[in-house]
């Protein structure tokens, strides 16, 4: 599922992957997305300008509070054919908020 999530990543242009004690850091100019990988599922998070729908985000926490702007979205994924078309637009959109190219970066 690992390589999925990370070739979702790439596709959307040249990313620097590292890992951190908390798990696996995706950055373009800043942190956009990163994974933890969990006994019986792979959490990620995504960075968003807005609150997006998607079926399997479990948590959405406002950065707000952080004098920041948008939205990180967590998603609890059990099988690597959840990684879908969906999911993937999400990952380019977060992709633009990292390389600070979105509308309000």
């Amino acid at each position: 599922m690992f390589d999925r999530l990370r070739r979702l990543m790439r596709a959307a242009g040249p990313v620097t992957i590292y890992g951190r004690v908390s798990g696996i850091v995706f950055q373009v100019r800043v942190r956009f997305a990163g994974v933890r990988i969990l006994k019986r599922w792979v959490e990620v998070y995504l960075w968003l300008e807005r609150r997006a729908r998607h079926p399997l985000v479990v948590k959405v926490v406002s950065f707000r509070d952080l004098n920041s702007h948008g939205y990180a979205h967590y998603f609890r994924f059990t099988r690597a054919a959840q990684l879908d078309r969906r999911f993937a637009g999400l990952v380019r959109e977060s992709y633009r908020v990292g390389a600070q190219t979105s509308r309000n970066s």
